[in-house]
């Protein structure tokens, strides 16, 4: 009886290019049926499949491949011979072809594409293999650069070929245009307006759901009218980066808000020590430049010099003898923007924004009724026995600490709600006051309440009321930037020479800012800061809040001087209103057309610009007008 001649077993070699042919599964599926209809017919059968995603191109990891020779090179071999479908189903690479190859031949493992063999021995057959290889890889390469090439043509037209596509962005096929989602960029611009008021990005990102890095790179990067599209291929040495004009989320004065306040999160607004020191971040030597730290030693806080280096100063710097001096410079320049605006959202409340507020409520309800929800759930599981204590207890601080943040936003917002007037409310006394003013209305202003005007003047006149918070909120706006020479701005403090071993040593300051740079001495007596700052006038207030967001903008050409009269005029116009409108909203009238009652007796705002940026300041202050220089001779005349 002839002896049964055994089955060869064969080992399936199926792949494709790419994921997205993976995931359809069709090519697989096809190239497995050819294999195993051609194994059947040879009289053998498939033991092994080494299927899945990869490149046959040379420069790409192939591991299925890999994996089949390694197991090629076994002694007790899991097959007989290998198996593709076509040619540039095994490699498209011509040096790794003749290496597998050489791998099979020499463990004695034959070749197959479907229903012919390939004898590896026969130096004929193994350089058509070679060729088929070779045109193979040709064509890949061909059609890789093809693709490279006709999606950089898409992205020159504006359409967006490659990578994910820009948030709140859609390309509208039909009409040929990107247009915007209009409820992703209202939330966009939420986002934006309450992170440059101040709120954390990771709240933001919690409550809104979403990722805390995608957000912040939305606001930063991806806001804009542009998109940038960067294709690079060392294979085919192409370096290039298109920019698709795309409609913004944002305009730009608020992306270059959002940027500065990025960057303000990572300086003077990244976190306050356990002792409040006004400049926290905004303190320099202007030795080294170099940022100076707030420090408390018994009970006094000083600005040291920074660690590791020579201390350029020889010596601590104390806090209040500083901050006196240049927080009254900047009050006297600016007055209290912060308080300013409060008074006037107060008086004038903003529709829109209440309309925006009453949103957050119900968003906050929503969520505060979420986190409910899944408390009940962990406590329910808990119950249940299907976690143990020990593991929700994590989840249930998480919940906690979220609840307590939302419910403290949940609070303010009622707060200030419940104070705004209702609509037919706020009309009626806009309408009384405007009425008692149009007459006395000078050319060219707008109507003014009259107790609003007394709260704008009580909060560029009271330095004493100014809170911390306004005083940082200040600092902030004339010190968020760079100077045209690239340093940071800030308070810079210099040593003065001839000082050395004195116990009460005297220091030269510099403040560099958003229109404003000053210099000169300190400490600084009572009599002398008396004699040298006068408030009330702001005369740099509006300015400043206007330009904080653009310090590019040029400078008004209008003189200071020409400015200074120019706004005497309108004080002495709006007085006479005052005093009328003062009965309309049952005010006292204040004595000289302004309240004594919170203005300081040195005040003169309203009666003459006593400003240090008035033309005749400096001869009215006398000596006291530029601080003496220590180094210098004592002048003793009078």
């Amino acid at each position: 009886m002839a002896k049964k001649t055994p089955k060869i077993r064969f080992a399936a070699l199926i792949r494709v290019s790419s994921e997205k042919q993976e995931k359809r599964g069709e090519s697989l599926r096809t190239q497995d049926q050819q294999a195993t209809d051609a194994a059947r017919l040879l009289g053998g059968i498939i033991v092994a499949r080494y299927a899945g995603q990869e490149h046959a191109t040379a420069g790409w990891e192939r591991e299925q491949l890999d994996k089949l020779l390694t197991d090629a090179r076994r002694k007790s071999k899991p097959f007989d011979a290998v198996i593709v479908a076509d040619p540039s189903r095994w490699s498209r690479d011509n040096v790794a072809s003749e290496t597998g190859l050489d791998v099979l031949r020499d463990n004695g493992i034959r070749f197959f594409v479907l229903v012919q063999e390939y004898d590896l021995y026969d130096p004929n057959q193994r350089v058509i293999l070679g060729l088929q290889t070779t045109m193979n890889g040709y064509q890949a390469a061909l059609n890789a650069q093809k693709s490279i090439l006709n999606r950089i043509a898409k992205a020159k037209r504006g359409v967006v070929a490659v990578g994910s596509r820009p948030f709140g962005r859609h390309f509208n096929d039909a009409a040929g245009r990107w247009e915007v989602e209009p409820e992703k960029k209202a939330m966009i611009e939420e986002i934006a307006k309450r992170y440059v008021d101040g709120e954390g990005l990771v709240d933001l990102a919690k409550e809104f759901g979403m990722d805390r890095s995608n957000l912040h790179r939305t606001l930063t990067e991806k806001c804009g009218p542009k998109w940038p599209l960067k294709f690079a291929s060392d294979r085919f040495n192409i370096r290039e980066t298109i920019e698709v004009t795309i409609p913004p989320l944002l305009d730009h004065k608020t992306i270059k808000a959002v940027k500065k306040t990025a960057e303000a999160n990572k300086t003077y607004r990244h976190g306050l020590s356990k002792h409040k020191h006004l400049f926290s971040r905004m303190l320099f030597c202007a030795h080294c430049d170099r940022a100076m730290s707030g420090q408390v030693a018994k009970g006094q806080r000083y600005y040291r010099h920074a660690p590791g280096c020579e201390n350029c100063l020889g010596g601590f710097v104390r806090a209040d003898d500083l901050e006196d001096v240049v927080i009254r410079h900047l009050f006297e320049c600016f007055g209290n923007p912060k308080a300013v605006e409060k008074a006037i959202e107060e008086a004038t409340p903003n529709r829109d924004t209440i309309k925006e507020y009453q949103q957050r409520q119900e968003r906050i309800a929503d969520g505060l009724a979420k986190l409910k929800e899944g408390r009940d759930r962990l406590i329910k599981f808990i119950v249940n026995g299907s976690i143990t204590e020990t593991q929700a207890e994590g989840q249930l601080q998480a919940l906690t600490e979220r609840e307590t943040k939302l419910t403290a936003e949940a609070e303010r917002l009622a707060e200030y709600l419940d104070k705004v007037p209702s609509p037919a409310l706020a009309k009626s006394t806009a309408k009384r006051v405007s009425d008692a003013m149009r007459r006395f209305k000078p050319k060219g202003r707008k109507l003014v309440s009259a107790r609003l005007w007394a709260k704008v003047s009580h909060a560029n006149s009271a330095l004493d009321k100014m809170t911390w918070e306004e005083k940082r909120e200040l600092l902030q706006m004339v010190f968020g930037g760079k100077t045209v020479d690239g340093q940071r701005m800030g308070i810079y403090v210099e040593r003065i020479q001839g000082q050395e071993g004195r116990q009460h040593r005297q220091w030269r300051y510099m403040i560099k800012g958003h229109l404003i740079d000053e210099r000169g001495f300190f400490p600084m007596s009572v009599d002398r800061m008396e004699a040298q700052f006068f408030f009330g006038a702001a005369e740099r207030q509006k300015e400043l809040v206007t330009r904080v967001g653009r310090s590019n903008t040029p400078r008004s050409r209008t003189s200071t001087s020409s400015r200074s009269a120019r706004d005497e005029r309108r004080r002495a116009a709006s007085r006479s209103a005052a005093r009328a409108a003062c009965a309309a909203v049952c005010l006292p009238a204040p004595a000289s057309g302004r309240p004594s009652s919170c203005c300081s007796p040195r005040t003169r705002a309203h009666s003459s610009p006593r400003s240090r940026f008035h033309p005749a300041t400096a001869a009215e202050r006398g000596r006291w007008s530029v601080p003496r220089d220590p180094a210098e001779p004592r002048n003793t005349g009078t």
